[in-house]
């Protein structure tokens, strides 16, 4: 299960899909792993991301990864998240829609989903950005070079992993024709 994850992830960074359409979907895991899961607001982005051109493998997978790895910063988004709740100028608005009817079941008032979302929305140029360099510097040098290497060649060989490779081609074939 982990070798096709694994293999989907670098067909996708090898296929002529768009850099993009990969930078958007590490952006939005980085925004999703920022922000304590299982409230309104994680889901209704996790959400928008069905609706949006992106690479929606790589964002479900890179979300735990990203949750894993920002654990740490959780003590200072904390205080930004506190810092923003607590603002001279937005507390009147925080205070009004904490008196409205519905919003206050979206969580938007836990300082740690108001610093996740804050900072993972002003870190989106930023690993949009990256992550397309990154891509397109992977496609130019890495890609056949890692393609070609015995190891991978000698891994493609054992027979359970030949058949996974061909059923995720003929998969991939499948579903390209309904694009």
């Amino acid at each position: 299960m982990i070798v096709l994850g694994v293999g989907r992830v670098f067909a996708a960074l090898a296929s002529n899909r768009k850099p993009g359409e990969i930078g958007a979907a590490v952006a939005f895991a980085f925004i999703l792993g920022l922000m304590p899961g299982g409230n309104p607001i994680w889901f209704g982005l996790l959400g928008l991301t069905f609706f949006l051109k992106l690479n929606l493998g790589i964002e479900l997978l890179l979300i735990p990864l990203f949750s894993l790895a920002v654990a740490g910063l959780d003590p200072y988004i904390d205080q930004l998240g506190y810092f923003i709740l607590t603002h001279g100028l937005l507390y009147p608005v925080f205070a009004t829609w904490y008196n409205t009817a519905l919003v206050p079941l979206t969580g938007y008032n836990d300082t740690l989903i108001a610093g996740g979302l804050v900072l993972g929305v002003l870190a989106w140029p930023v690993m949009y950005t990256l992550s397309r360099v990154m891509v397109t510097a992977y496609r130019k040098h890495l890609h056949e070079r890692i393609a070609h290497h015995p190891a991978v060649k000698a891994f493609m060989k054992i027979p359970l992993v030949g058949k996974l490779s061909n059923a995720g081609r003929r998969l991939y074939s499948v579903g390209s024709r309904f694009r």
